[in-house]
């Protein structure tokens, strides 16, 4: 796929007959291929945020509460702790917690 999209856009050679979406399903561990994005056969469901880091497809509680984290632009987070959120997602099927400038959602179907 890379490759592909490289050369066509890089080298201006070579076909450039991807389908609209390839995705990894991290729970099948397997790639998948759409001709249009958002499949065809799926269902528009909204996810909500709760403050004790879960998501739901309830609507929350009006005084639930919240969660918050400060951003501070002096002290981004290094591009190197994104590969190791994206591979410890693949590995251990949930995002780390160690770092306190991103907050964690999980839900129970996830």
């Amino acid at each position: 796929m890379n490759s592909k999209f490289f050369s066509h856009y890089l080298t201006g050679k070579g076909e450039m007959d991807l389908p609209e979406a390839t995705i990894y399903n991290t729970g099948t561990t397997e790639w998948m291929a759409f001709e249009s994005w958002p499949p065809s056969n799926t269902e528009n469901r909204q996810l909500y945020f709760h403050s004790d880091s879960r998501l739901s497809f309830e609507k929350p509680a009006r005084n639930e509460g919240y969660d918050e984290y400060i951003s501070d632009p002096k002290k981004p987070v290094p591009y190197h702790l994104w590969i190791f959120i994206t591979v410890m997602k693949t590995i251990f099927r949930r995002p780390p917690t160690r770092c306190s400038t991103i907050l964690n959602f999980h839900h129970t179907l996830m």
